[in-house]
């Protein structure tokens, strides 16, 4: 099977449900070579765009299946490490501080 040296997600995690991300997030850690990286983006919940995109969305009473999830760091730290990712790198960057990037490295 071929194994990876790198893997990114961008803009996309935010779209499944937060247990298929992980899933997504185990795949990307099987598929990786050790000592392969991961970058990946998640919107943060606790920055004011983000959370105006949720209660903006909250109001509105309708689900769609493309419908942004926020996270906040210690989340994504905890789902990071529980798939087994160490050395992470996590910042808050974007306008309005609206994304969290993890950089990750499977031992």
């Amino acid at each position: 099977m071929k194994k990876f040296h790198f893997c990114f997600s961008i803009l996309v995690l935010q779209h499944l449900e937060k247990e298929d991300a992980f899933n997504y997030i185990e795949e990307i850690h099987r598929v990786l070579k050790p000592g392969g990286k991961v970058y990946l983006q998640f919107p943060n919940f606790l920055s004011e765009k983000v959370f105006r995109w949720f209660v903006d969305y909250a109001k509105k009473g309708s689900r769609h299946v493309s419908r942004v999830r926020g996270y906040t760091v210690p989340e994504v730290e905890k789902i990071m490490n529980a798939v087994g990712f160490t050395n992470l790198e996590i910042r808050i960057e974007g306008d309005e501080a609206k994304d969290i990037v993890v950089v990750g490295t499977k031992v």
